[in-house]
């Protein structure tokens, strides 16, 4: 499985993260631009990401009519949670070199609501794609989306530095 969209999209959202934490002043217009850059980076992320499911979950013609529709709703559902991240990546570079105690707690307490709420998410959608889809084909689908997921994240985690 190739994920061919990761390194681009991810030395966007590092640029956004450098302009941010560069320019450590609460500037509204730096912040709007940053943000703009990382939704854009997240728009050809899941461009790439359809086309990656695609062609790697043999679907015949019924099943994909079924579960196209679905996997839309879903991926529109965890967009959200996307935006959650972005605002957190932001707020993060925002308070990098001044990080404190107070100052990491909020953002310790939303990254684990994230977390939850996308947990969450894929739970309600199991049975939802089980009406259409075999339990394998569930699986394997997750599977996939899983481990674009963990991809994702390894990008990022890359470019977002470790607190001192």
């Amino acid at each position: 499985m190739r994920f061919g969209f990761l390194p681009s999209t991810f030395a966007l959202i590092g640029l956004a993260l450098q302009t941010v934490s560069a320019q450590v002043s609460d500037s509204s217009e730096t912040r709007a631009r940053a943000a703009s850059e990382i939704s854009q980076g997240v728009a050809r992320m899941e461009a790439s990401r359809q086309e990656i499911v695609a062609k790697n979950l043999t679907l015949n013609a019924s099943e994909a009519e079924a579960f196209w529709p679905v996997y839309r709703e879903y991926r529109f559902e965890v967009g959200g949670l996307q935006d959650r991240n972005t605002k957190l990546i932001l707020d993060y570079a925002e308070v990098y070199q001044a990080m404190d105690a107070a100052a990491a707690k909020p953002l310790l307490k939303e990254w684990f609501s994230i977390r939850k709420d996308e947990l969450k998410i894929k739970d309600k959608y199991r049975p939802k794609l089980e009406k259409v889809l075999p339990a394998d084909k569930v699986l394997r689908f997750f599977q996939i989306d899983n481990r674009l997921d963990l991809a994702a994240k390894m990008k990022l985690a890359e470019q977002v530095p470790l607190v001192e």
